[in-house]
């Protein structure tokens, strides 16, 4: 029997394709009845993250053979059908013709220094975080901490055109807006 870290089932919409992350609880109001208050519960910080970030900053003291153990029990608990013989090894991870290898060096300008060793290793950790906290909201810290210039493609879904919508490194909107009740107290909003 397979195993996934997320059920396997899918909404098809008329936008797209959902994939179920969260499974639903009810709680009885009414057991009679069977009525109640369906809910779903969320973890603030998981093992996940957790090991993630353990991994990055692995990276950032340039510990590369921990930061690839972690890596590793990411993937052998992450990936179904998962082969322990097929570890990832730094030299997989530097390997300019492999399949995680980096070759922009723009994409992440974070405010503090990273060596050029260190980037196919956050590229991999990274690109790992995006697709594991898919619709969590995690992606933003990312964005933010990494200086990530962001995308969009808003495709037509009727065969008409597309439109793109880009956030670049130094957009001001990338800043939270000051809260209105705090504006009231004469503090200046950020600027847009």
């Amino acid at each position: 029997m397979e195993s996934h870290a997320y059920s396997i089932f899918t909404y098809s919409g008329d936008i797209g394709l959902t994939l179920i992350k969260y499974n639903e609880y009810f709680r009885f109001t009414n057991q009679a009845a069977g009525i109640g208050l369906p809910f779903v519960t969320w973890m603030l910080l998981t093992t996940d993250e957790a090991l993630l970030n353990r991994a990055e900053a692995y990276v950032m003291l340039q510990d590369y053979e921990n930061a690839v153990a972690d890596i590793n029990l990411m993937f052998s608990t992450k990936t179904a059908g998962y082969d322990n013989s097929s570890i990832i090894t730094p030299s997989d991870i530097n390997d300019p013709n492999g399949p995680f290898a980096f070759t922009d060096s723009n994409l992440y300008t974070p405010f503090y220094t990273l060596s050029a060793n260190d980037l196919p290793y956050i590229n991999l950790i990274l690109t790992m975080r995006k697709s594991i906290f898919y619709n969590e909201g995690l992606r933003w810290f990312d964005i933010k901490r990494h200086n990530i210039e962001v995308i969009h493609r808003n495709a037509n879904v009727n065969g008409g055109t597309t439109s793109t919508f880009t956030l670049t490194k130094d957009d001001n909107r990338r800043a939270v807006q000051i809260p209105s009740d705090a504006q009231a107290f004469n503090i200046a909003p950020n600027p847009r």
